[in-house]
């Protein structure tokens, strides 16, 4: 049993113009059975939709678990994830967006007794669904077979990444290295998962405890595919100048396959020039690893021109 006094676990939730989802966030974290005590710390980013006023009254009816940060100006999510991290008292946090929930009550509970029988786990995460905005199962269940393991950085910085909404870090890593660089990533999932699995492994709990909920108003959402490539290299960027050269490599090899799908964009946009530098950079590569790169984004091109409905992703 733990201390009741202490606050064990804190329990980050990022709000921006989620009035319509940010109730059934709370009331999923609220309904926690746990043995220990766990705070609620609400970041949100200059909501204007009347997201305030629902939490509020959730912090008004509950003022000894929930603490609100509030911005006067919209910050950007990671940099309000970066702050509101900062606001947090537990030894461990979990992460919860304002649009998505979590759907197991002992969530919190079995995944903090993961992380407590294992000190050598610098984070954990589970399995999770994904809905539409209108709660349509998009899928069950999204982490492949071979991934619901214990894992360690090299799968994680080649990327994987595990949901952000499953996740349960152990605050002690959060150094002034991550602050300081996490407001500077667009994908704050990626940069989040990869900085701690440098720190220790990754632990799995075979569990499905959260919803992905895809809200076409999201941030992220509202992103072409091609940006969404462009912004998860510069994320790669980030963590090389962040992390230590032995990881590089690794990095390098998630920063290929983002290119290998600009390499085919490029070229499907008619942008002639891009597609050439992007090719510049996988020949380059391929020099200095004895790597085919740029021969498997051909195939990649290839294998779409065969089938213009397949998506490059695949």
């Amino acid at each position: 049993m733990y201390k009741s006094k202490s606050i064990i676990a804190s329990v980050v939730v990022i709000t921006y113009n989620h009035k319509l989802f940010i109730q059934k966030a709370l009331d999923s974290v609220l309904m926690q059975k746990t043995n220990f005590d766990y705070e609620i710390v609400i970041g949100d980013d200059c909501s204007t939709d009347g997201t305030m006023e629902i939490i509020d009254g959730y912090a008004k009816k509950y003022s000894s678990k929930i603490r609100v940060l509030k911005s006067e100006i919209n910050l950007g999510a990671t940099p309000n994830f970066s702050r509101t991290f900062k606001a947090c008292r537990g030894k461990y946090i979990a992460v919860l967006e304002g649009d998505d929930y979590w759907i197991q009550d002992n969530k919190l509970q079995l995944q903090i007794d993961l992380m407590e029988s294992h000190d050598d786990f610098s984070l954990c995460f589970t399995n999770r669904n994904i809905v539409d905005e209108n709660k349509n199962e998009i899928k069950e269940n999204t982490i492949p077979e071979n991934l619901r393991t214990t894992l360690t950085y090299k799968s994680i910085l080649t990327g994987v990444c595990p949901p952000m909404q499953t996740l349960v870090i152990r605050s002690k890593f959060l150094d002034d290295q991550f602050y300081d660089n996490l407001p500077k990533v667009y994908n704050g999932d990626i940069f989040i998962s990869s900085f701690l699995s440098t720190k220790g492994k990754v632990g799995f709990l075979n569990l499905t405890t959260a919803v992905y909920r895809i809200n076409a108003n999201g941030v992220y959402s509202k992103e072409n595919y091609f940006n969404r490539l462009s912004f998860k290299l510069n994320t790669y960027n980030i963590l090389k100048n962040t992390l230590k050269k032995k990881y590089h490599v690794y990095l390098e090899k998630a920063e290929v396959v983002i290119l290998q799908r600009m390499f085919v964009l490029l070229l499907l946009k008619g942008n002639i020039l891009g597609h050439f530098r992007i090719a510049v950079k996988l020949l380059s590569h391929d020099i200095r690893t004895a790597d085919y790169s740029l021969l498997r984004a051909f195939k990649l091109l290839f294998l779409k021109g065969l089938n213009p409905f397949k998506q490059v992703t695949d």
